[in-house]
């Protein structure tokens, strides 16, 4: 049945693969059905990463209060699964939120957390666990609806800021740069992401960042995104309307820079950066910045952190026509001509955190599309 789907661990899925890709027999036929699945959902993960969809006037929000916002909804409507991944967490945040999170474990919602580091300090970090542990407690006393609330054990490393839930019973992601479960009074963008191929890669994004936790590995959520990724892309969906569509994809770990530098290298009119943090071994996105202000592009917008005190760069960056703004906690974010916004965790003049390997923890998403920087 569908709903046992979650509840197929790896080791199942992996012997009835092996056997069916060495031409042995495996006769449970609904069981055969779900290894073809997964075997293709590897497949296209591995080989597709770009698709279509709308943008919606409500599928783009950029502030805490939108963030949390969304999260609420989602807590409320999800059918059986929430993953949250953030940078920090935030004991004040968490805690507004129990009443909402306890209603939908107690409905039957599996949830799992996922955070980067512990944050400013252990006694902040110690705090936030707490707070997650007394709602799980909570949340399970006299509960038989099979829902839960599972934390990492340990920091996952994972800069991507995404959450994933199945509102109404359709699975969905919101990523970019927002916080969910800490507070950032600034710099907060996602992204709804709804067409089914590229949310059945997030869910095996997510899969894998879960899987290599020794606590959530374990658990039956790793399946149930695994399961739901297969699912996903054994189904089609219908064509997004061309005249509203704009195409979506995903940056993992050093794909950032050429991405960015291919986007600011067509430049036409007008280019708008925000960036977190700046680092020597962002130069070359920087000297990009210098050459476009040499070309004459008019509408040349620059958010930088407050600590950052290069007053020679910043000078040199005004007197060719940028308007810098000092921001204290600023998004990571990028948008040419208004007709291509990238949007990650990851600030484009650091390279802080990547390694030389496809990295999926460090995660963007570029859409493509008329306006789509306006919206």
């Amino acid at each position: 049945p569908p709903n046992w789907l979650s509840l197929l661990r790896d080791s199942i899925l992996e012997r009835a693969k092996a056997a069916m890709e060495s031409a042995e027999d495996v006769k449970d036929q609904e069981l055969r059905k779900l290894i073809v699945e997964n075997l293709k959902a590897e497949q296209i993960v591995r080989e597709t990463n770009a698709w279509t969809m709308t943008l919606g006037e409500s599928d783009l929000i950029a502030s805490e209060v939108m963030h949390e916002q969304v999260l609420r909804t989602l807590l409320d409507r999800a059918s059986s699964y929430i993953y949250i991944s953030d940078a920090n967490l935030s004991a004040e945040k968490i805690n507004g939120l129990a009443p909402d999170i306890e209603k939908a474990v107690r409905r039957g919602v599996l949830i799992d957390i996922i955070w980067r580091s512990m944050g400013n300090s252990a006694e902040n970090a110690d705090e936030s666990l707490a707070a997650l542990h007394h709602i799980a407690s909570e949340a399970s006393k006299g509960n038989s609806s099979g829902g839960s609330l599972t934390m990492g054990k340990n920091p996952s490393g994972a800069e991507a800021q995404l959450v994933i839930a199945d509102p109404n019973g359709r699975f969905e992601g919101w990523l970019g740069c927002g916080s969910w479960l800490s507070s950032k009074r600034s710099g907060n963008v996602s992204v709804r992401v709804h067409e089914r191929n590229a949310v059945a890669l997030l869910c095996r994004v997510a899969a894998d960042i879960a899987g290599s936790d020794e606590r959530l590995g374990n658990g039956a959520g790793v399946f149930r995104l695994r399961n739901a990724s297969a699912f996903l892309l054994s189904h089609e969906q219908g064509q997004a309307d061309s005249a509203a569509a704009i195409r979506v994809s995903f940056i993992f770990g050093r794909e950032h820079r050429p991405v960015a530098m291919e986007l600011l290298a067509q430049a036409k009119s007008s280019v708008r950066l925000s960036a977190s943090h700046v680092d020597l071994d962002g130069g070359l996105i920087l000297e990009t910045l210098v050459r476009l202000g040499e070309s004459g592009i008019n509408d040349l917008q620059l958010t930088l952190p407050s600590e950052f005190v290069d007053a020679q760069l910043l000078t040199s960056l005004e007197k060719l026509g940028f308007v810098i703004d000092r921001g204290l906690t600023p998004g990571n974010w990028l948008v040419v001509d208004d007709n291509a916004l990238l949007i990650s965790t990851h600030s484009l003049l650091s390279s802080e955190g990547l390694t030389g390997k496809p990295d999926r923890r460090v995660l963007g998403v570029l859409l493509i599309g008329e306006s789509v920087g306006i919206a």
